[in-house]
């Protein structure tokens, strides 16, 4: 006897091929469209962000303005500069200077800094509020240095006291 191989078809998988490609299409297109919107959220917060990292270095350079002012002359560039009132940093040859003339940094950031005098409470030499209503004397080799940088949507402060180490 002769074995004969009959060739079947399944009826059942015409056109599961064609099922199975355009599932797996639409998986992967919605992982894509997940992928990509993750990516553009990322992005806006990154660049929301560069405002604020900018704004922060300056905050720093404005201490690091003040201390090479302090390092340069205490009496000349800090103690002669009138205290609650807003100030703004200018290089001039190589050189930090405060000045009251408003300078907005890169067109976007407007950067002021305001010197407060500083009081020890009599009774154990901390430094207290100028409203505290404890005894307190003023202690002239101490400041207090408040810098604010503000831009169009949002604002930073710092405040740090300096004092004048070198008494000059």
């Amino acid at each position: 006897m002769k074995n004969i191989f009959i060739k079947q078809k399944n009826i059942n998988s015409n056109g599961m091929g064609l099922i199975e490609i355009i599932i797996g299409t639409s998986i992967i297109s919605l992982s894509m469209v997940g992928l990509i919107a993750a990516f553009n959220l990322f992005i806006r917060a990154g660049l929301a962000n560069t405002n604020k990292i900018q704004a922060i270095y300056l905050l720093e350079e404005s201490s690091e303005a003040f201390r090479h002012m302090r390092d340069s002359g205490w009496t000349i560039n800090i103690n002669s500069l009138s205290k609650s009132t807003p100030y703004y940093l200018s290089l001039e040859s190589s050189s930090w200077v405060a000045t009251t003339t408003t300078a907005l940094i890169d067109g976007v950031f407007d950067r002021t800094i305001t010197i407060y005098d500083v009081y020890r409470r009599d009774s154990d030499n901390d430094i207290v509020a100028s409203t505290s209503p404890d005894s307190k004397t003023l202690d002239p080799n101490i400041v207090q240095i408040t810098t604010s940088v503000a831009w169009d949507k949002g604002d930073v402060n710092s405040t740090t006291y300096l004092t004048n180490m070198l008494n000059n």
